[in-house]
């Protein structure tokens, strides 16, 4: 069995790495009401719908997520489901997986060996 370690180091690498963050309805209206906009300024300054009608905020290669300030995430309190979720997303809860992750983040490895009870209350908070 897999031991997941994981502290987070503040490092902002996660946030420089390319792909999609998805955009939950809730997530939309926590985002949009932390920064004083409406969900659909919100939607249209920095979301686009995929294919199946799922909102995404696209980050490009050799890019960075543009709520990532001075390699801090300027919206913390309200970052979408997913980054809260972030290193234990499903796809990354295997050996290998996990290892190629900790190429891009320094935190994982470190701190106490995190529980299924762990990472369960981690992904829910």
């Amino acid at each position: 069995m897999t031991e997941y370690r994981f502290e987070c180091t503040l490092c902002g690498q996660c946030c420089r790495q390319p792909g999609d963050l998805f955009f939950e309805s809730d997530d939309v209206r926590l985002a949009a009401e932390g920064l004083n906009m409406s969900p659909g300024e919100f939607i249209d300054k920095y979301l686009a719908p995929d294919y199946d009608g799922t909102l995404l905020l696209s980050v490009p290669q050799n890019s960075a997520c543009p709520f990532l300030v001075d390699s801090k995430c300027s919206i913390e309190e309200f970052k979408p489901k997913q980054c809260r979720q972030y290193p234990f997303w499903d796809e990354m809860l295997d050996a290998k997986a996990w290892k190629e992750e900790a190429e891009h983040c320094e935190g994982i490895g470190r701190g106490e060996p995190w529980s299924p009870a762990d990472i369960a209350a981690y992904r829910n908070r």
